[in-house]
């Protein structure tokens, strides 16, 4: 896997886009691994150890489309979401020049109990490698 990127941003608050990207420092196979924050106010980064990028990259290998968005025997979408708030979670991967997303709606610490829970642990880890909280999800 080339990068890891999560973004995540609310509809209702203006310019509050949270954006983490996790990707090799140098071309290199065992390279280390660097955690880019970037949000409105600011913007760091941070080395992150091959060992931690695995357990993420593991994480995000395990989200599967089918069941983050179920859909019902005759094939409509099942997904009937109701927040107040509107806000939305992006788990980007690139890899073999090929990306593959996935997105949640109104992601909150209650999905670790339903279809999402491998979307939502894997968001857990890549916001707590980008060192941030994100109120949705403190326990």
């Amino acid at each position: 896997m080339e990068r890891i990127e999560l973004v995540h941003s609310n509809s209702i608050i203006i310019g509050n886009t949270i954006r983490i990207t996790i990707q090799p420092i140098k071309k290199i196979k065992n390279s280390k691994m660097r955690v880019a924050v970037e949000s409105k106010n600011e913007y760091y980064n941070r080395k992150l150890s091959r060992r931690e990028y695995e357990t993420i990259k593991d994480a995000v290998l395990k989200i599967d489309s089918k069941v983050l968005y179920p859909l019902s025997d005759n094939a409509k979408d099942t997904l009937v979401t109701t927040c107040l708030d509107g806000d939305g979670t992006s788990i980007t991967i690139f890899r073999n020049n090929k990306k593959e997303n996935y997105f949640a709606y109104c992601f909150s610490k209650m999905d670790k109990y339903n279809h999402k829970k491998y979307f939502y642990h894997a968001a857990k880890l890549i916001y707590q490698a980008g060192r941030v909280k994100i109120e949705e999800l403190d326990d």
